[in-house]
């Protein structure tokens, strides 16, 4: 394994893995030699390098260089806020911050870590997770679990090569693995840079003429399915992955109507992307769910509860996953607890169903989100939704929901009407909120920081509209 992986990764240091980059691949790998030539200064002492480059050119080249030298890569997102690329520095202590066109020395400290850099082999990958919803933290891969989710996935396709049009962010497991997928099998990648969906698609369907594969979030296969040139070229691909969650019920209906390969999928950045990918033929047959585990991956549905169909905590054991996060103990072969609700069908076929302890406690109710954005979907009268709570002097937590009505009607009245006939009456929100789009990270996931502050807003509006009924009307 460690001399064909020699070869893949010279195979991408000359650039064939990338034909976009040909006229200039040669210049980029010349340009992050001289950039890190202050770090190779002290080539004998293992070094932290923090890449945030978002140029994927300017990424790779510097990306491949320092694997090639067994160092520790930080992934950093560029568009972090302030606190938390703060944040970021703190856990990972870089000894440099590279952004593929600069270079800029940070800490030189001591990691406080369970592990020594004696304990150490070898390159490895400090994936970001988390951040959205809670505290950033880095899950550590290398060069094994990478490769035995490739391997995973290609087993599962049959498919020797895989070639990629790559239009998720980079330093998010799902962009970053399309690039290694096709490193490792010898495949092509093309990246989405701008000068339009149908060119660049072209542009790898004339490299890579076999496996061809697409990953989308559910809003940019939303909004493809709304050019019919875009359609075409979706079809064109062995399979397009969507993952990030249940796939929405008219998106699914969308897509099987124009016959597209979709492969709904589920995995994590601890499990190296995925473990479970359901075939496009299944989906086209009108299967649901997430599909079979990969050859790699084993998943087990646990605490399951009979009175609601098999539903369990997800876990997961794989040769994909992760070695722990960085600055913790290294976590040893146990399998993965999730943290996610999902099902297994008799075919041992997963469905994931939402992340396990969703629930807020509202006026002494107990009350599961994943139920109410069930029973949102359900109603027909919304294309997309998220429950989530906010604090509340009474409610303790205030139920609240956002939603975006199929083809922008105001259904408000009916959607309430709908809601009130299958919910009971504390499990009704307190908050509606109706929006052109709901507000999503580069990866899919709903920003759930910009949604409290359109509830506050709103609700500082509905009091602004009493106070003047009030003094229009008078004392009474």
């Amino acid at each position: 394994m460690e001399q064909r992986l020699e070869a893949r990764l010279q195979h991408a240091l000359n650039g064939e893995l990338f034909p976009q980059f040909a006229g200039n691949w040669a210049s980029e790998i010349d340009r992050a030699v001289q950039l890190l030539s202050s770090v190779c200064e002290a080539r004998s002492e293992r070094k932290r390098i923090a890449l945030e480059a978002s140029d994927p050119v300017r990424f790779w080249a510097c990306f491949f260089l320092v694997a090639n030298w067994d160092w520790d890569i930080f992934l950093f997102n560029p568009h972090w806020g302030e606190k938390e690329r703060k944040e970021a520095l703190e856990i990972a202590r870089p000894h440099w911050v590279v952004d593929g066109a600069s270079i800029e020395k940070e800490i030189e400290g001591i990691v406080t870590s369970k592990e020594t850099e004696s304990e150490i082999e070898g390159f490895r990958v400090m994936i970001p997770t988390g951040g959205s919803s809670g505290k950033i933290r880095f899950a550590i891969h290398d060069w094994r679990t990478l490769v035995a989710a490739v391997e995973g996935l290609r087993k599962h396709f049959d498919s020797p090569a895989i070639s990629s049009l790559c239009m998720l962010p980079l330093y998010h497991v799902s962009g970053f693995m399309q690039t290694i997928r096709s490193a490792i099998t010898g495949g092509k990648v093309v990246f989405n840079l701008g000068s339009g969906f149908i060119e660049n698609c072209q542009a790898l369907f004339s490299l890579a003429p076999d496996d061809r594969f697409l990953s989308l979030v559910p809003t940019q296969l939303r909004r493809l399915l709304q050019d019919d040139l875009s359609v075409r070229c979706l079809g064109d691909f062995r399979a397009i992955f969507c993952g990030g969650g249940p796939l929405p019920q008219d998106l699914a209906r969308a897509s099987r109507k124009a016959r597209l390969p979709l492969a709904p999928t589920y995995g994590m950045t601890e499990t190296a992307a995925q473990v479970a990918t359901l075939f496009p033929e299944e989906f086209l047959a009108g299967v649901g769910g997430q599909g079979s585990p990969l050859p790699h991956a084993c998943i087990d549905i646990l605490n399951t509860d009979s009175g609601s169909g098999n539903v369990g905590d997800v876990s997961v054991q794989s040769s994909s996953l992760f070695r722990g996060y960085f600055g913790s103990a290294a976590r040893g072969a146990r399998p993965l607890a999730t943290g996610d609700r999902g099902a297994k069908d008799e075919k041992g076929r997963i469905s994931i169903l939402g992340r396990g302890g969703r629930t807020i406690i509202s006026g002494g109710e107990n009350i599961d989100l994943q139920e109410i954005e069930n029973a949102f979907t359900e109603t027909r009268l919304v294309r997309d939704v998220v429950a989530f709570g906010m604090d509340d002097e009474k409610w303790g937590a205030r139920l609240c929901v956002a939603y975006t009505a199929v083809d922008g009607k105001n259904v408000e009245t009916d959607l309430k009407l709908a809601i009130g006939m299958r919910l009971a009456s504390f499990k009704q929100p307190k908050s509606w909120l109706s929006v052109d789009a709901l507000p999503r990270n580069g990866i899919g996931k709903v920003d759930l920081a910009s949604l409290h502050k359109l509830i506050e807003d709103s609700n500082e509006a509905d009091v602004e509209k009493r106070l003047d009924r009030r003094l229009k009307d008078g004392p009474s």
